[in-house]
């Protein structure tokens, strides 16, 4: 996904703020759940992939904006609340299955 994100009209559109972003990620995550309908799960995973891709801050957290624009948009920031948000969105994807080589030993082997 190439600098976008998904509104409640299912398009993609120009860059928004992380917090948009994770909010909308969460969202998704959330019909997903409700619904067991892959698509919801296919767009939070693309959404989860631009803020790994385009926001995130190499000194630590996710910036607010993929591209600066103008005026109070001319810095990119790493703002607490909406790293709060991302981190959020984050800590609720589904945990893969264990495999043998990553499940936990038996004890006593």
């Amino acid at each position: 996904m190439e600098e976008c994100f998904i509104t409640s009209d299912g398009a993609a559109h120009v860059p928004g703020l992380l917090n948009d972003q994770a909010r909308m990620g969460a969202a998704l995550l959330k019909a997903h759940g409700a619904t067991a309908e892959a698509k919801y799960l296919e767009r939070a995973k693309e959404l989860g992939e631009f803020i790994l891709a385009r926001l995130k801050n190499p000194e630590g957290g996710y910036y607010d904006l993929a591209v600066p624009g103008s005026a109070y948009l001319s810095f990119r920031l790493t703002l607490i609340e909406q790293n709060g948000a991302a981190v959020s969105f984050s800590s609720r994807w589904p945990k893969p299955p264990a495999t043998p080589a990553t499940a936990m030993p038996r004890s006593g082997v």
